[in-house]
């Protein structure tokens, strides 16, 4: 009995430390501001692809804290992990072209589901902002 109450009381604090877009969008911006110091495409992707494994980590975390159906916290970080995808999938080219460039923002605001006339979410504002800074 007491391995099973021990067992449900580490899941939980496992469960209540797992980050949230908040903390994700705070990562991004220290990641960003460390990116926007480098001077090649390379080393700026570098830095990207950090962050992307650590969604990877957190989402793998949720997944095995809760393998049957992902709450809205999770289903939170997952939206946003999958609309920076396209910064994430420009990354890991060698080198990038103004039409790689263009493709992904393209796929940011094709992914981004907004009505025409509303302001971009600020899910996609993120992924765009990696992508000029990449593109640069």
């Amino acid at each position: 009995m007491f391995k099973i109450a021990l067992a449900l009381t580490l899941l939980t604090a496992q469960a209540a430390t797992l980050k949230n877009t908040e903390d994700f969008f705070k990562e991004s911006q220290t990641a960003f501001e460390k990116a926007s110091k480098e001077t090649t495409f390379q080393k700026k992707s570098s830095v990207l692809k950090t962050l992307e494994k650590s969604f990877e980590a957190t989402l793998d975390q949720y997944e095995k804290s809760n393998p049957a159906e992902g709450d809205e916290k999770e289903q939170d970080v997952a939206r946003l992990f999958y609309t920076l995808e396209p910064a994430f999938e420009l990354a890991k080219l060698k080198e990038k072209t103004k039409k790689d460039c263009a493709r992904k923002k393209q796929d940011v605001l094709s992914g981004d589901n907004q009505p025409d006339e509303a302001p971009t979410s600020p899910n996609a504002k993120e992924a765009l902002r990696w992508i000029e800074l990449l593109c640069k």
